[in-house]
């Protein structure tokens, strides 16, 4: 499917924290965003990229990701009755649907559908991020990913490391085609020498949806950054491979 790609930027977003062009190493932590306001997304309208489940899991894994994900086929694990949900997130349970051992993927009950959902939580493990800079240039490469490829960038953010706990770094972008658009907030920490990315998207289909995500944004935006950067714990390859060996969930 051919891609068809946002032609411009968006500017003058009062309030709002664009970060085209930035180095997100060199970001100030604990930036405050403020979110559009309810008429700014209404210009996306007419400004599509297409959302198939691989290119958005690409924009969603980022470069470092896209080649493997090409290359490792498909995996699903035998399905299993609705049962215990993998994790809450947001007053949601989400259960275990679909992996290929990179990016592994959630949903509510009622949403098992991978090309037509409304929330979804990805897990995402970077093996070979294995400390800071293996991180950061995670982010970096999903960050440049959405920019090539005209997603919106609504914020980043990088918290510092402190003895305790390694840095952390924070990407909101929207992605859009003609009748569905994604609020997608992604958060990177490296847990025991591994890279992961907690991912939580929202899409809202139909037409003119920019009228729709942007008084979304401004109500939610703020408080899904805080939750999802407050997750934890986030899940690490072991929890990940026994959902995966217990199969999807079937609602």
């Amino acid at each position: 499917m051919p891609l068809a790609v946002w032609r411009g930027t968006l500017v003058g977003f009062r309030g709002t924290k664009f970060c085209f062009g930035l180095d997100l190493g060199h970001l100030p932590s604990q930036t405050e965003v403020r979110y559009p306001s309810s008429c700014s997304m209404s210009i996306l309208n007419d400004r599509r990229i297409t959302l198939s489940s691989m290119t958005r899991r690409g924009f969603v894994a980022g470069g470092l990701a896209v080649g493997a994900l090409a290359r490792i086929p498909t995996l699903y694990a035998a399905q299993q009755p609705a049962g215990n949900a993998g994790f809450s997130f947001a007053g949601q349970d989400y259960f275990y649907r679909w992996t290929n051992n990179i990016l592994f993927e959630f949903t509510p009950h009622g949403q098992s559908d991978l090309q037509h959902w409304t929330d979804l939580v990805s897990i995402v493990v970077y093996r070979n991020a294995t400390n800071a800079d293996g991180l950061l240039a995670v982010a970096k490469s999903v960050l440049g990913t959405n920019k090539q490829n005209h997603g919106v960038v609504i914020s980043t953010r990088s918290t510092p490391s402190t003895p305790t706990k390694p840095a952390e770094h924070y990407i909101c972008v929207v992605l859009s085609d003609p009748t569905v658009m994604e609020a997608v907030f992604q958060r990177f920490v490296l847990i025991q020498g591994v890279g992961y990315a907690m991912v939580y998207s929202h899409r809202i289909y139909g037409q003119k949806v920019g009228d729709q995500m942007s008084p979304w944004i401004k109500q939610n935006g703020a408080s899904t950054e805080k939750l999802l950067m407050s997750f934890d714990p986030i899940p690490t390859v072991d929890v990940l491979n026994q959902w995966k060996a217990a199969g999807a969930v079937k609602d």
